[in-house]
């Protein structure tokens, strides 16, 4: 893939997560937003997005207490949340997003 090529990708991918994601992506560098991209690339590694799925769906069963703790300490993400209604709105988002993508790469 040519680099021109690569860097417009990237920066739809940006845009992408700063419409989606509570805090955009300005404290994130462009490796992290490559890595983040490899991570939802389901079709070239469908390990890694079960993975998530599955951590996702652990986090969804938990209470909002439970959640909203777990949220917080998980700060190291960059991603803040108003509220558990919230974080589980982005939950849902984000794992329906993996699991299109793997029914789609099948």
């Amino acid at each position: 893939m040519s680099s021109k090529k690569s860097d417009r990708e990237l920066r739809k991918f940006r845009q992408f997560i700063d419409a989606q994601v509570p805090g955009g992506t300005s404290h994130m560098s462009d490796s992290d937003i490559a890595n983040l991209r490899d991570l939802v690339d389901t079709r070239r590694r469908p390990e890694v997005a079960l993975g998530l799925i599955r951590e996702m769906d652990a986090l969804l069963e938990l209470d909002d207490r439970l959640l909203e703790q777990r949220m917080t300490d998980s700060v190291a993400s960059g991603i803040k949340f108003d509220s558990p209604a919230e974080a589980r709105s982005w939950l849902r988002q984000f794992r329906a997003l993996l699991a299109g993508n793997q029914d789609g790469g099948s």
